[in-house]
């Protein structure tokens, strides 16, 4: 298992996303692995997971512009991943994709 955080690092104070964590690719029938977690500038979401392949799948609840998702283990300070956004392309459904080694 790994400890994993999930951490907005580029974006407004106001933006802020709810989701869950599912193995990639997600399939229609699909449960989340890890319950809903909430992304701010300020708030980041952890989680413990095994080795694998993920995507957080998330809604933009409040604030608009665009926006830097990065996933990092344990305490590092280096991202593993990292994907940029912008809500004038979708508030809905969001996915960041990344692979835990």
């Amino acid at each position: 298992m790994r400890n994993i955080r999930l951490e907005m690092t580029k974006g407004s104070n106001t933006l802020e996303l709810q989701g869950e964590l599912y193995e990639a690719p997600i399939r229609p029938d699909d449960e989340p692995v890890r319950a809903v977690k909430r992304v701010r500038r300020d708030v980041a979401a952890g989680y413990r997971v095994d080795p694998g392949s993920y995507s957080f799948r998330f809604d933009v609840s409040t604030g608009s512009g665009k926006y830097t998702l990065e996933a990092f283990q344990g305490d590092a300070d280096v991202s593993f991943a990292s994907g940029s956004f912008d809500t004038a392309d979708g508030r809905t459904l969001v996915q960041f994709k990344f692979t835990v080694i």
